[in-house]
Parts: C-alpha cells; sequence; structure tokens
C-alpha cells in the first residue's frame, strides 16, 4: 500500500510539472507569435524530404493568398516570377546541401498578376541522426523597399545621364 501511494504522489508530481512546462511552452509560443505579429513576419517550414510546406496567413498573404487558404510548396513555386525561379532554387539547394541559411529576395507573382517582392530567411532544422528535417524560418514583404530602390537607380541614371548630356554640350560650345 504505502509503495502505491508513493508511486500515486510520483505520478501526481509529474502531472504537475509537465502541466507547469508547457505552460511556460504556450506563454513562450505567444510571445514569439505576438513578436512575428508586430514585426509583420510570416512564418513558415519546409519539410524534408517531401518538400510539404507549412506557412502562417501573414506568409500566405506575402504571396496575395487569403488567410487560411491552402497554400503548398507547388503554390509557392507557381508564384515565384519566372526570371528569379533559377536562382531561388540554386539558393534553396545550396541550404540544404550544406546546412546553411537560407536567405534570398525574389519576387512573386500574385494570382491578380501584380508583383511583389519577398525576403525570406531560414535555417536547417536537424534530426538526431544528423540529417536535415526540415527549413524553418520567416519571411517579410519588401515590395515597398524595393520599389523605392528600383526608383531611385532610375533617377540616378536620369541625373548621370543629363550630366553627360551638359557636359557633351559644354565640350561642344567651349
Amino acid at each position: 500500500l504505502v509503495s502505491i501511494v508513493g508511486s500515486a504522489i510520483r505520478g501526481r508530481r509529474r502531472q504537475y510539472e509537465t502541466r507547469a512546462i508547457l505552460a511556460d511552452l504556450t506563454a513562450g509560443e505567444n510571445l514569439l507569435q505576438t513578436a512575428l505579429d508586430a514585426g509583420r513576419l510570416g512564418a513558415l517550414e519546409l519539410h524534408l524530404p517531401d518538400y510539404e510546406l507549412e506557412a502562417s496567413d501573414i506568409c500566405i498573404g506575402f504571396f496575395g493568398r487569403k488567410p487560411g487558404e491552402p497554400f503548398t510548396y507547388a503554390d509557392l513555386l507557381a508564384a515565384v516570377h519566372s526570371d528569379d525561379r533559377a536562382r531561388r532554387l540554386a539558393v534553396l539547394d545550396q541550404a540544404i546541401a550544406t546546412g546553411g541559411d537560407y536567405s534570398i529576395e525574389y519576387r512573386n507573382v500574385w494570382p491578380d498578376g501584380s508583383q511583389h517582392w519577398v525576403d525570406v530567411r531560414a535555417r536547417a532544422v536537424r534530426r538526431p541522426d544528423g540529417s536535415i528535417r526540415s527549413l524553418v524560418g520567416v519571411c517579410s514583404d519588401i515590395t515597398a523597399r524595393k520599389t523605392a530602390e528600383i526608383e531611385r537607380e532610375t533617377l540616378l541614371a536620369q541625373l548621370a545621364a543629363e550630366r553627360t548630356a551638359l557636359a557633351e554640350l559644354t565640350a561642344t560650345l567651349e
């Protein structure tokens, strides 16, 4: 009887410890989600070797989809701008082959045909045997920044062309 009571007490103690651990994990997960939301960062996980994609609603939104809408790895691939597909694939293959970080900016085409830019960064998560289980990371919409950069480059090119034309005109007048 004493050993049964002792066993029951130990079991109850483990139950309380497990509850406390779960509460801490839930609180940590809530803090992480709050930080992601505050930073307007989408979360994603690409499970290997099957290339099964899990993406948050914010991440899905960066590809022009509505929250809760299905979004598979095939959907992501189809959304990547045709001029950026090979470069994106090379960066992904390199990250998988080496276990290094995955970091890339590329354009995607939304279902309405508009083009947008995303910055995607991920890190390998390994299995106990050392093989890569998945890539886990974040994505952000950088369309406004890229648009401003393109406008700035265009303006600088125009200014350089005007300056060259002015220099040529000055040289012919002298």
